[in-house]
């Protein structure tokens, strides 16, 4: 849908794609930030609390489960059209006198832009439902997210019922901004709004009015990095003024570009980001692949011991997993997988955990244990890789590889 020109509310329209990609990008890199959201993530919500009811948290838990599916599946409208606009419209537009053209557009594109955003961010990405919070009266369910490059994230979503009792979204929070959605979007439409009206401006930080003004560099840019165009993107991410690029959404956007490019600028985005936020709770996260590249792996242990704080992940685990086999301490690499197959039974990642403690050890009988329990218990046929991967050739020339290869894959 189309609005008028002369409608103070077109521009916004137009540019909310660009918004809403750059505020969901740090999902692409998860964080610890427990303890800033005890102080500022309640203060943002506009939900009110409410006291939950008999079946409340299985319904919930029932929703959860099946956003997982849906985005596993690459449906990401299954997040959008369950995203309560009816809250989005009463939040975003409180003390504003909008017309209903207006308001119409807004739901349709809000909707159509949010799963385009998720696409983008979240694309080829392994999504995870860790748990139900029932928090203060305004409940949440905690996801995980694992990125086609290996990156981790986690993200609350806020769930409400709507009049008729269906489970709906309010709102989302990143991890990695520290800010809730509806929280971003709202000051990016009073900064685009503040071009037409100049008394918005006392509401404005100088980082939102330099967004609106460049909002069609920063789509520009989202596009180049869909179309996996990253030497562009990066050209065109240097065009954004420093109170843009030194913004948590924008710097996780670099990494993510600068992870495509040469290492040392990968390595130096996550540099900066340190040295922009010291200190912050989102730094064990994004620093993670920095500590593994430079070796530090005692720093990657401490950066997963904050983040286990505040997500309590089995998957964490797998982090110290690979850092103790990096260090050839394979007993502590033992124990850590065994722990987390522990606390996580069959999960797919936890099996891994422990390939790599048996290929490393070697112990060639449990990886072929191992690896028979990933093919029947998740759908592979791990044959094919494994013969053609150097670090399996003394388990494929053993007898217990032998007999694995010729007994044939097992897939679903």
């Amino acid at each position: 849908m189309t609005c008028s020109s002369t409608s103070p509310f077109a521009r916004f329209r137009a540019l909310l794609a660009a918004v809403l990609i750059t505020l969901l990008a740090g999902s692409g890199c998860g964080k610890k930030e427990e303890e800033a959201k005890k102080t500022t993530e309640v203060e943002q919500l506009e939900i009110q609390p409410v006291e939950l009811r008999e079946g409340d948290r299985e319904a919930f838990e029932e929703f959860a489960l099946f956003l997982e599916a849906e985005l596993n599946a690459g449906n990401y409208n299954a997040l959008s059209d369950r995203f309560s606009m009816d809250h989005a419209v009463d939040y975003l537009f409180k003390d504003m006198n909008v017309s209903a053209a207006d308001l119409r557009g807004f739901r349709e594109e809000f909707r159509d832009n949010l799963a385009r955003g998720f696409r983008i961010n979240f694309g080829e990405s392994s999504v995870k439902f860790l748990e139900f919070r029932p928090g203060d009266g305004r409940p949440k369910l905690l996801f995980r997210v694992i990125g086609a490059n290996s990156a981790l994230s986690y993200f609350d979503l806020y769930v409400i019922r709507d009049s008729a009792g269906e489970v709906q979204i309010a709102d989302m929070y990143n991890y990695v901004a520290g800010e809730m959605v509806l929280q971003s979007v709202r000051r990016m439409m009073l900064a685009v709004l503040s071009l037409r009206d100049r008394t918005l401006l006392s509401r404005l930080t100088n980082r939102d009015a330099d967004l609106a003004k460049h909002a069609a560099t920063v789509a520009e840019l989202n596009q180049l990095r869909q179309e996996g165009n990253f030497e562009a993107a990066y050209a065109k991410l240097k065009e954004l003024p420093d109170s843009i690029r030194s913004e948590k959404p924008t710097m996780i956007i670099e990494i993510m570009i600068a992870s495509e490019l040469d290492e040392s600028i990968y390595l130096g985005a996550m540099e900066n980001f340190q040295a922009t936020f010291p200190g912050d709770p989102s730094v064990p996260m994004v620093m993670l692949d920095y500590y593994f590249l430079n070796e530090d792996y005692a720093m990657v242990r401490e950066s997963v011991a904050s983040l286990r704080e505040a997500v309590n992940d089995p998957y964490l685990y797998y982090y110290d997993v690979l850092s103790y086999v990096a260090e050839e301490n394979y007993a502590a690499a033992r124990s850590s997988a065994e722990a987390y197959l522990a606390e996580d039974p069959g999960a797919e990642y936890a099996l891994w955990s422990s390939v790599e403690v048996a290929l490393s050890e070697p112990d060639h009988a449990e990886l072929a244990t191992l690896l028979t329990r990933l093919e029947a218990e998740h759908g592979y046929d791990l044959r094919p890789s494994v013969e053609s991967n150097a670090n399996y050739a003394a388990f494929c020339e053993s007898p217990e590889g032998k007999a694995w290869m010729a007994a044939g894959g097992t897939p679903r």
